[in-house]
């Protein structure tokens, strides 16, 4: 909703209480978020047995199986944050960015129901990063998921474990 994606972006309070102009700027990046958006989710259900024991975070080390996914928005909508930035855009940017932020926290729950509804009610939802799971793992966990399905259209850094494009997740339940 409009709504959560202001609130990501530090705006508090009701929309119809923000300036007709600033208003107007939202609903412009929340449609051009949507436009630009390239989904794509990969979800494999894995015995732990198939995965090395540190890819196992410690809150789910007593699994049988985890559910693994990753999520993404596509590359056009970094493309076009920093298109913005350096058009010397930032509200622009920055409007965009947080409707990209909440639109994959948004794919990721919807993804998690589907796979709760599938597979039981399972853990909690489970990134690299989190805790003491280093977000290293992020790529490791990319191609096993890689693996187990198509070439995937999102990477992780070797050196930091960050994903590209900026608005990806990979998730474990």
């Amino acid at each position: 909703s409009i709504r959560s994606f202001l609130t990501r972006a530090g705006q508090f309070g009701p929309v119809n209480k923000m300036t007709p102009e600033l208003r107007d700027v939202a609903h412009k990046m929340y449609r051009k978020g949507m436009e630009l958006s390239q989904t794509f989710v990969v979800a494999v259900l894995a015995d732990t047995e198939e995965l090395p024991e540190y890819l196992i975070p410690t809150p789910l080390a007593r699994s049988a199986r985890i559910s693994l996914f990753c999520a993404t928005l596509g590359k056009g909508l970094d493309e076009a944050v920093e298109s913005l930035f350096q058009k010397d855009k930032p509200l622009e940017g920055a409007l965009l960015d947080a409707w990209g932020s909440e639109a994959v926290e948004q794919m990721a729950q919807n993804v998690d129901s589907l796979l709760r509804a599938r597979h039981g009610k399972g853990t909690m939802r489970f990134s690299p990063g989190y805790g003491d799971f280093s977000v290293l793992h992020n790529g490791e966990l990319l191609r096993y998921l890689s693996s187990e399905s198509a070439t995937l259209p999102l990477f992780a850094s070797a050196e930091t474990g960050i994903l590209t494009p900026r608005k990806s997740v990979v998730c474990m339940i």
